[in-house]
């Protein structure tokens, strides 16, 4: 069985053979490795998906593994029975919406809010967000789970 942990700044993978990472955020990073079933694979494999989480959570724009040039990113509020929607696009590592430009699915997410829900102060923009795939709206943490899942 492989190991998984983390401290502060970094994650560490025992497969026999230690690899450490710097992440953002090593907790999460944590959480969505032992979710992806890394401490039963095979230590080659394991190995492979601890290295691409790790580039993928320690990549400041990871939107750019998973989205395309002009590819609709939407985020819907329910709002006294009305859903509320915005549309931007994603061009050159930003979501862009009505000329303005957000580094993140959150601060897009977030900027939705202030307009329009003013008492709500965070967003996760991975988990509320969705992008039109083949015709069909996908949720950007299902985009973001099949990238890993074709390691």
């Amino acid at each position: 069985m492989n190991q998984i942990s983390h401290d502060e700044t970094s994650v560490t993978l025992d497969t026999g053979l230690i690899q450490t990472r710097q992440v953002r955020y090593p907790k999460h990073v944590v959480s969505r490795l032992i979710d992806l079933g890394i401490e039963h694979k095979p230590p080659l494999q394991a190995r492979r998906l601890f290295q691409t989480v790790c580039q993928f959570y320690s990549t400041i724009r990871s939107m750019t593994l998973i989205l395309l040039t002009d590819q609709p990113i939407r985020h819907d509020i329910q709002l006294y029975g009305e859903t509320l929607t915005r549309t931007g696009l994603y061009r050159g590592g930003m979501v862009v919406w009505k000329e303005k430009e957000y580094s993140s699915l959150s601060a897009f997410a977030l900027d939705h809010y202030r307009d329009v829900h003013p008492t709500r102060t965070t967003a996760n923009g991975w988990a509320e967000c969705q992008t039109l795939v083949e015709g069909k709206w996908k949720r950007m943490t299902q985009l973001r789970d099949k990238f890993f899942q074709g390691i």
